[in-house]
């Protein structure tokens, strides 16, 4: 299993969940959660074989922007 840090623009709980369902329908992805106290608004996503370019586009169609944190 791997985990994917992403710094994001979302900013409330609303926020989240308006990607909720993008992070849900990805078959990929076991397990995710945000962290808004964070100075990035940490994405760590975990699970097998994850399109980190389809996740960050799927991401972008709803409004925000994702970035893979080093």
């Amino acid at each position: 299993m791997e985990t994917i840090n992403f710094k994001t623009t979302l900013k409330c709980d609303g926020c989240v969940a308006k990607i909720k369902p993008v992070l849900e329908e990805t078959s990929s992805i076991k397990t995710w959660n945000v962290d808004l106290s964070s100075a990035e608004k940490t994405l760590t996503v975990e699970g097998e074989n994850i399109d980190k370019d389809k996740l960050i586009a799927d991401i972008k169609e709803k409004g925000f922007t994702a970035e893979p944190l080093s």
